[in-house]
């Protein structure tokens, strides 16, 4: 989906610099997971089961 892929660069491309170890893998555990379901967590209509990712999804939908 379009607007998930930029909303995610948007993100590497301010936050790759800074990132930390863990933070890069769970970005790339986001990136394996199916769009749809990416749309329903960015879009709040369902939440990531995983605490760190939940934080991470709501760190990238805060960007402005």
């Amino acid at each position: 989906m379009k607007e998930l892929d930029v909303l995610l660069e948007s993100y590497l491309l301010v936050n790759a610099d800074s990132m930390a170890s863990e933070t890069r893998r769970l970005f790339s555990e986001l990136l394996d997971i199916q769009d749809p379901v990416l749309y329903e967590w960015f879009t709040g209509r369902s939440k990531p089961e995983k605490k760190e990712l939940r934080d991470l999804v709501l760190a990238i939908g805060s960007l402005k």
